[in-house]
């Protein structure tokens, strides 16, 4: 398992993911699979989708209070929510059980994890959170998005396999 050392920083605009509610990230791979196939085809029924193979799992904590956000509580204590979902063209009209976000148009730093199985993610989420607190960049934004593609979703089968980790980030240094 793998990540590079230096992320891709890329501006993207704003981007609609929708799909069931985790309430924390360690529910097991099984169980992510199942949420996945479950709003797949869900969405595919209502021909809202956007991209044919990627999947997205967006992960929010520390989210200010007042934020109209439904939020979980995980098994620690913490408050932490995950959408695992598939972007799709607006969030108008989603199906029941399905709930949708706009993520903000924004500067991503993107980090590639190479490898399977999921659980060892962690391999590259400290060390992009470390690199953002070295780097001239801070978050700019309460979540995190964990993007597969197709060759990610072998159930953790395919050593070769990329995902991406991408952290919402802007400039550290204020404009004067």
């Amino acid at each position: 398992m793998s990540m590079q050392q230096n992320p891709e920083l890329v501006s993207r605009g704003s981007m609609f993911i929708a799909g069931p509610i985790v309430s924390c990230r360690g529910v097991g791979f099984e169980h992510l699979e199942i949420l996945r196939s479950q709003s797949e085809r869900v969405l595919c029924d209502v021909g809202q989708r956007v991209g044919l193979e990627d999947r997205y799992l967006v992960g929010f904590s520390s989210v200010p209070k007042d934020a109209d956000t439904p939020m979980l509580k995980c098994s620690d204590g913490l408050e932490h929510m995950v959408i695992v979902g598939l972007e799709v063209q607006d969030l108008h009209g989603l199906p029941v059980g399905v709930v949708g976000i706009e993520l903000p148009a924004t500067t991503y730093a993107v980090f590639t994890h190479t490898g399977s199985p999921v659980s060892m993610l962690e391999d590259t989420i400290k060390p992009a959170y470390q690199w953002v607190e070295d780097s001239p960049y801070e978050l700019n934004g309460p979540f995190d998005v964990e993007h597969e593609n197709e060759e990610f979703l072998d159930r953790g089968l395919n050593r070769l396999a990329r995902s991406y980790f991408w952290l919402p980030v802007r400039s550290a240094i204020a404009d004067l």
